[in-house]
């Protein structure tokens, strides 16, 4: 994502982190040394096919990928934890019970 950030269009590997990635449209891709050289010299040698994969990267990651595109989910993890915590204080559990000082010892965490 962080080239795509900045317009730069990538040759990826067909895994399955980059199954997001739409091949010819936002990335190009690559599995064989062969396939990586000819995805490669396509970037290098076609400047349209560079800027068109560049910018769509770009605009796919500013379109679903920043803070304020992830706010909805954002807002939706901190009402549920505070819903929980506020309507089930019996089950609330502070982690620094975990953890145990003796003298003269580093910390140790319990459980």
């Amino acid at each position: 994502m962080e080239m795509a950030l900045h317009s730069t269009a990538t040759v990826l590997q067909r895994l399955e982190p980059y199954w997001q990635a739409e091949e010819e449209v936002t990335c190009l891709k690559a599995d064989a040394p062969d396939e990586w050289q000819d995805q490669l010299l396509r970037l290098v040698r076609d400047p349209v096919l560079r800027r068109r994969i560049g910018e769509s990267a770009r605009a796919v990651v500013l379109a679903g990928h920043t803070l304020e595109a992830r706010r909805p989910l954002w807002e939706a993890l901190v009402t549920e934890v505070s819903d929980r915590w506020l309507t089930a204080p019996e089950k609330r559990h502070d982690p620094l019970e975990d953890i145990v000082i003796e003298s003269n010892n580093a910390p140790e965490v319990s459980g």
